[in-house]
């Protein structure tokens, strides 16, 4: 085998895999961060749910009030 063979031997079996997994890791922290970290939300209880959107709508008002 030549050093060009083995340089396309290199290139398919490691690089295009190694490149499709960066990204679909890329993608998935792109739609993480369109839906605004809902995903993260998924595994709670509904208290807990209830529990941080209080805690987001008074950190929105305190940034108002610092804000105004």
């Amino acid at each position: 085998m030549d050093d060009y063979q083995i340089a396309l031997l290199f290139s398919v079996l490691v690089l295009v895999p190694l490149a499709g997994w960066k990204i679909t890791s890329m993608v998935k922290k792109l739609q993480i961060m369109s839906n605004g970290g809902k995903l993260e939300n998924e595994g709670l209880t509904p208290k807990q749910k209830d529990f941080i959107e209080f805690l987001e709508k008074a950190s929105n008002q305190t940034k108002e009030k610092n804000d105004g």
